[in-house]
């Protein structure tokens, strides 16, 4: 897994592979969602104000796959699933 930032623009790059028979295999990258915690999202997006963003998506019906809240590794964000199964996180990393 990889992650490229260029000014305001963030991509990240994943490869996975599962164990089949003995052997490790790539596995078709989306969607992931429903795939092991680590590995399920599909899209990260770095929104300035990840409180506001739910709250106007909370407004509009959208519903949270995993709820706004702060992750152990600094992040404060929220997921959501999209019609095709992509996880979509939006978040900001805590400063």
């Amino acid at each position: 897994m990889g992650v490229v930032r260029r000014d305001a623009a963030v991509i990240m790059f994943k490869a996975l592979g599962e164990v089949l028979d003995g052997k490790e295999v790539l596995v078709e990258p989306v969607p992931n969602f429903k795939r092991k915690p680590a590995f399920c999202l599909d899209a990260f997006v770095d929104v300035p104000d990840p409180d506001a963003l739910a709250a106007e998506f909370a407004s509009r019906g959208v519903l949270f796959s995993v709820p706004l809240g702060d992750s152990d590794d600094g992040l404060r964000g929220f997921v959501i699933e999209d019609i095709d199964g992509h996880g979509l996180c939006f978040g900001h990393v805590r400063s």
